[in-house]
């Protein structure tokens, strides 16, 4: 996470391995409950990498201090990159800097970090200036 002038920007990369929904109390819940075990264990299923027995995702947000947004869709998309194109790294990625920050929250630099691939540096140059924010 990078702040600056009252907005922020960042990631958050959870990572949740040997998942398993069931335990020995199941028989004392209700059709509902055990319903809705079913489908959560099914869709972490889906989107599990099946090599490494992981479900991770990158869960991108950005904002004022006080109006935060989280970038939904691409938390889901996320999650189906993890488990079906690329696994994620555990690691920071070094992908957000306060000195591209606005105060909305916003990249100067144009490239808001929803937009950054996981695990993947924004391509930077020497020569690239970052623009100022306005007064």
């Amino acid at each position: 996470m990078a702040g600056r002038d009252g907005g922020f920007q960042g990631y958050v990369k959870p990572f949740f391995e040997n998942l398993d929904f069931h335990n020995t109390e199941d028989k004392n819940k209700g059709i509902g409950a055990r319903l809705w075990e079913h489908l959560v264990a099914t869709a972490a299923w889906i989107v599990k990498d099946k090599s490494r027995d992981q479900v991770a995702t990158r869960i991108p947000f950005e904002g004022k201090f006080g109006d935060a947004k989280v970038g939904l869709f691409a938390t889901i998309s996320n999650l189906f990159r993890h488990g079906f194109i690329r696994a994620f790294n555990p690691v920071v990625e070094g992908s957000v800097h306060a000195d591209n920050v606005l105060p909305t929250g916003k990249s100067a630099d144009g490239n808001p970090v929803k937009k950054n691939k996981p695990d993947e540096i924004p391509a930077q140059t020497k020569d690239a200036a970052v623009p100022k924010p306005r007064a």
